[in-house]
């Protein structure tokens, strides 16, 4: 006779069989839908085009995004995609052949409720909402069958400048967030809330976004911001890009390269570039960097742009401070944080390795030095920093060596930890510094800000972003409450440098206690405080005044001695440009939101002063949302449209295990019903005296 154990476990086998059998031709977060012959495809296919101008400082930048319906069915598609942290999205059209439908700015809640009455009704729509400043999604309604919509949006941002170099940063993917925190309602209480929305709205269903993760305590919006993603497109021309990009520096350039994509450029007589992709399409797959270096003897010391704009006038104000080769000489206590979670599996953790192994070189023995290790848990390497010597660097390696990428993303023990280490030692001579090494792979970003400011104490830290495509909003905003920098590195072959150039950021001058005297006007200054600056940084900031700005004298403290510079402009010196309200109001709102990092209570004191901001200078924020609703209807009465939710591709290199949903219910269901079955038979099986012993 077979014994109960071996039967329970091929039991057990099969079961398992049949349910993963029944999914395994079917691509992770793709909707199948079959057509009239009966042949299995996607519902819909997607390709963005990315064009726009950069002139000077400034992106004028519109996305592109083709849905095209190749079922036999009605859809309605919603796609999550990334755009950089400080993007001033302030339009939206939906395009239908040769219709347009213009979007039209709105609070948030009433944006939902126009588009979702809009679907429910059968006609097209569109909408954009913002769930991170770098993170968006666009809902598109009632695409009909084998049809194209075409979803317009436009942003501003600002070109960075730093160590004498221009850049543009543009994601185009995103690596799934790890999501910490018990789930605040189970599927059953959704559904139920679900049920009840239905019915308060008069048939209006308003939520519609659910993800691979469920809503937790941490991250109260996660089904909103775990899209489906695939490591492959289901045809040749599904998840690519295009570009044209036009780029007038308005100075003389050396160079305009990338080291993400192969680009093609084209020079005209006025110096301007036409820049577009050498193989006209790519995957949506790795953030796209453009850079461009100036001629020698050509760089920037200063430069302001200004706009008139409803009786007011709008600031652009960049300053580069000398530079210099005089070097700190106190030691250091510097502590490596390294993720080794999931998310960095595959060319993300080898980057992150090379990079620790180049930072360990330019720590000199009058330091003293730690590694903290984290995924799911966090390890230190020593119980508390120790002196850097041969023995030590030998351990650093080994342990660096020995680094597997799996697990869930647990910043917040790894951080917590450094940061006490940094406190206790704020009474010392050494200086106190963090270098965060990570994809920022996280959805609950605001309990890191909160204990950033609650425990940074006099430490400095600095992130490094790896990866193809990581979480560069985190990444800024952390470095920035941590009063450091942001360093990213996207190649082995540019650890190297890129290690280089952070070192020399730690080890020169930061500039402090930086003030602009405005020539007493009026003005309203975002950033309001200037953060510290380190070697190869400018000074960056966008201002509202009431008169045009003529003059400015900045200052601040270099080392011990007291730095200074005077920017006056002649009678039309000043760079007429348009867009600065939108990107001033984008740059107040986030000085909002930073200020109440972690808070809720706060941010619902903000959210009518946001509201304000993206009403009038019409600008998608938090609390607010563009939506296009077509007039007419298109879908025909008793047809219903089945719900598509696009994936994005998986960050390039990477090979991390794609994401299912947060709660299997289908494979709970099934393993419930086993483990029913097995109660009865041990029931059946077991003698009555010994189930009254247990």
């Amino acid at each position: 006779m077979t014994k109960p154990s071996t039967f329970f476990f091929a039991l057990f086998q099969i079961t398992l069989c049949l349910i993963f059998s029944s999914h395994a031709d079917a691509e992770v977060g793709e909707l199948q839908t079959f057509s009239s012959t009966g042949e299995r495809q996607s519902a819909i296919l997607l390709s963005t085009h990315i064009s726009g101008e950069v002139n000077g400082l400034l992106a004028r930048i519109s996305i592109d995004q083709n849905f095209r319906n190749d079922s036999d069915q009605w859809v309605n598609g919603r796609y999550v995609f990334p755009l950089p942290e400080n993007a001033a999205v302030d339009g939206l059209v939906i395009q239908i052949g040769d219709r347009i439908i213009e979007g039209v700015i709105k609070e948030k809640a009433e944006a939902k409720r126009t588009f979702e009455n809009a679907k429910k009704a059968g006609k097209k729509a569109g909408l954009l909402e913002q769930h991170r400043p770098n993170l968006f999604s666009i809902s598109v309604a009632n695409i009909a069958p084998h049809e194209e919509v075409t979803a317009k949006l436009r942003f501003i941002d600002r070109v960075k400048y730093s160590e004498d170099t221009f850049s543009l940063h543009l994601p185009t993917t995103i690596t799934p967030r790890y999501i910490p925190g018990a789930e605040i309602k189970s599927q059953s209480e959704l559904q139920h809330d679900l049920t009840q929305q239905f019915e308060k709205t008069n048939g209006i269903q308003t939520i519609n976004t659910m993800g691979w993760a469920n809503d937790t305590a941490s991250v109260p919006d996660a089904s909103a911001i775990t899209p489906p993603q695939t490591y492959s497109a289901s045809d040749q021309t599904n998840n690519l890009f295009s570009l044209a990009l036009s780029l007038n520096a308005g100075i003389r350039l050396s160079s305009v390269t990338s080291g993400t994509h192969d680009i093609r450029q084209q020079n005209d007589i006025s110096n301007q570039v036409s820049i577009s992709l050498n193989n006209l399409q790519e995957p949506l797959d790795r953030d796209l960097v453009i850079e461009w270096k100036p001629l020698p003897g050509a760089e920037p010391k200063a430069a302001m742009f200004q706009e008139k704009f409803n009786d007011e006038y709008y600031t652009l104000l960049m300053v580069v401070p000398p530079s210099t080769d005089a070097g700190l000489s106190l030691p250091r206590d510097i502590t490596f944080i390294i993720d080794s979670s999931g998310s960095m599996a595959g060319e993300s953790m080898r980057q992150a390795k090379l990079a620790l192994h180049e930072a360990l070189t330019f720590l000199s023995p009058i330091d003293h030095f730690n590694i903290i290790d984290f995924d799911s848990s966090y390890r230190p390497l020593f119980g508390r920093s120790l002196p850097v010597s041969p023995e030590h660097i030998a351990q650093a390696k080994t342990m660096i060596n020995q680094l597997d990428a799996d697990g869930g993303t647990e910043m917040m023990g790894a951080l917590e930890y450094a940061l006490q280490d940094s406190t206790a030692g704020e009474n010392s001579n050494s200086l106190q510094q963090i270098v965060f090494i990570t994809d920022g792979a996280i959805g609950n970003e605001n309990e890191l800000y909160k204990l950033l400011k609650s425990k940074l104490g006099n430490a400095r830290l600095f992130t490094v972003g790896i990866g193809s495509a990581p979480n560069t909003y985190f990444m800024n905003r952390a470095a920035k409450f941590g009063r450091g920098t942001y360093t990213y590195i996207n190649d082995v072959v540019k650890v190297s440098t890129k290690m280089a150039v952070l070192f020399k950021r730690i080890t020169h001058p930061l500039m402090r206690d930086l003030q602009i005297d405005w020539n007493q006007l009026n003005t309203e200054q975002y950033p309001k405080r200037i953060p510290d600056l380190y070697s190869g940084e400018p000074i960056n900031v966008i201002v509202k005044s009431k008169k045009p700005i003529k003059r400015a004298a900045l200052t601040g403290n270099m080392l011990e001695a007291q730095w200074q510079q005077k920017v006056i402009l002649k009678k039309g010196e000043a760079n007429s440009t348009n867009n600065l309200n939108t990107l001033w109001a984008r740059h107040k709102v986030a000085s909002i939101m930073d200020n109440m990092a972690g808070d809720r209570g706060s941010r619902e004191l903000a959210k009518p002063e946001i509201i304000k901001l993206g009403l009038a200078h019409q600008i998608v924020t938090k609390f607010t949302s563009f939506v296009a609703v077509e007039k007419k209807i298109s879908r025909p009465q008793g047809i219903q449209s089945k719900q598509k939710n696009i994936a994005n591709l998986m960050p390039k290199g990477s090979t991390m295990p794609i994401p299912q949903t947060a709660t299997p219910s289908g494979l709970l269901a099934v393993f419930g019903s086993f483990l029913l079955l097995i109660s009865v038979v041990l029931r059946r099986r077991t003698p009555s005296s010994l189930i009254k012993g247990i």
